[in-house]
């Protein structure tokens, strides 16, 4: 890419961005919450985990993994913040390799 294309397209993207109207680009009220699923609990998965079970923006609707001991840890995280997950959360959370498929 050019430089010259380069300037043009971010030229018409900030653009669109001050074309469309707000309700399109953030979310209706200061309430809503994004729903999460989070796919692997593992080191790094934890980490993730923590970070979202410490935000107030955040719902965390399912969990996944291939390791009981890893989702188990996640699931013990999850009791231990507090914070309340989704109503589904309980039915959703899986584990074994049928998971992925």
């Amino acid at each position: 890419m050019h430089r010259k294309d380069f300037i043009k397209n971010s030229g018409l993207a900030a653009a669109s961005f001050a074309i469309l109207p707000t309700g399109s680009l953030f979310a209706a009220t200061a309430d809503s919450k994004v729903k999460i699923a989070l796919i692997g609990t593992g080191l790094r998965g934890q980490n993730h985990l923590e970070l979202l079970l410490a935000r107030e923006d955040v719902e965390l609707v399912a969990i996944c993994d291939i390791s009981d001991v890893m989702l188990s840890s996640a699931k013990e995280m999850i009791n231990k913040s507090g914070k309340k997950c989704h109503k589904f959360l309980q039915v959703i959370i899986m584990s074994g390799k049928k998971c992925w498929k």
